[in-house]
């Protein structure tokens, strides 16, 4: 089926709205014009380590809450449609080469039951089809589960990353450019670990795209 017409019929059946604000949209619509004016489009610079380049939609702050929020509790396929649209954007401008696969970071298969999807999966379907290359959220597994990562120092979140994801489709990877994508990056610390363990499993390039990026620690003036 078409997009646009699996669109508009599901839109006919459940209203396509902001994720921001909750404001009525047209089947086609992403966040309405006055939340996509108030977003702070992303313009720092991070470095994952072994990357070939990071990506970020928007800053994290509090004019994407609310969106974030639906991502990972609600509506999630409508935030991670209207979140892939833009970070689809940035993507194209910055990447001029070939993406051969669009994988995510996955969640725990204990916390991805209880919510009934994986939110990152949903981006990187979603981005899939805004940039026309094959997702497949089958690479890389969570082999166990770890405290909340928000809830860590940043020394303590490198530590608890260490073991907890495993790469199960080598041959997948092997020689080929991939694209990670997860919803939210802090510290980097998630994405560094799996971007070593794609390199090391013979990815020939490794790009990191997140629909947020939360700005860095204020410094003490002290």
């Amino acid at each position: 089926m078409d997009g646009k017409l699996k669109r508009a019929i599901l839109h006919y059946f459940f209203p396509n709205r902001c994720p921001e604000c909750g404001e009525l949209l047209d089947a086609e619509g992403y966040f309405c014009e006055t939340c996509t004016a108030d977003m702070n489009v992303y313009s720092g610079q991070t470095e994952i380590d072994g990357a070939a380049g990071f990506f970020a939609a928007f800053d994290y702050d509090e004019n994407v809450k609310n969106s974030i929020y639906l991502l990972k509790s609600g509506n999630g396929a409508m935030a991670a449609r209207a979140f892939s649209h833009y970070l689809a954007e940035v993507i194209r401008e910055g990447i001029p080469d070939v993406i051969d696969i669009i994988t995510s970071v996955p969640g725990h298969k204990r916390k991805v039951r209880i919510r009934g999807y994986d939110q990152t999966r949903l981006i990187a379907d979603a981005l899939s089809e805004e940039l026309g290359i094959p997702s497949d959220n089958k690479i890389i597994v969570k082999v166990k589960a770890i405290p909340e990562q928000k809830k860590l120092s940043a020394d303590d979140r490198k530590k608890n990353v260490i073991d907890a994801y495993k790469v199960v489709s080598p041959e997948k990877v092997k020689g080929r450019t991939i694209l990670l994508i997860d919803d939210i990056c802090t510290t980097g610390s998630t994405l560094n670990e799996i971007t070593s363990l794609l390199v090391r499993s013979g990815a020939e390039r490794v790009f990191c795209a997140v629909c947020c990026k939360t700005p860095p620690p204020e410094k003490s003036s002290v």
